[in-house]
């Protein structure tokens, strides 16, 4: 099972869905990269989180870029459960 996030509920959603977590071999979530507003998480906080779960870092697709401030925003990030390959997500 593959549990999908949306952005600027990474935490509470994660932590809401323990039971889907814990039977899940990939995550994807849209995070920020960088924070843009205050209160806002950031990739690196909805990383340590996910570490936290079991989970690594495996894909990431780019979301928005602003040109205005010349860096991409946010992506969509997928995280695979540790010892787990792309390959093999979704594999019975």
């Amino acid at each position: 099972m593959t549990l999908a996030i949306s952005e600027g509920s990474e935490l509470a959603i994660l932590d809401g869905a323990k039971g889907c977590v814990d039977r899940s071999r990939a995550i994807q979530i849209e995070t920020p990269i960088t924070a843009l507003y205050k209160g806002q998480l950031a990739f690196q906080s909805v990383l340590q989180h996910t570490e936290a779960l079991g989970y690594l870092p495996a894909l990431t697709a780019p979301e928005h870029y602003s040109k205005r401030l010349g860096r991409q925003l946010d992506a969509d990030f997928m995280f695979l459960r540790a010892g787990q390959h792309a390959g093999r997500c979704g594999a019975a």
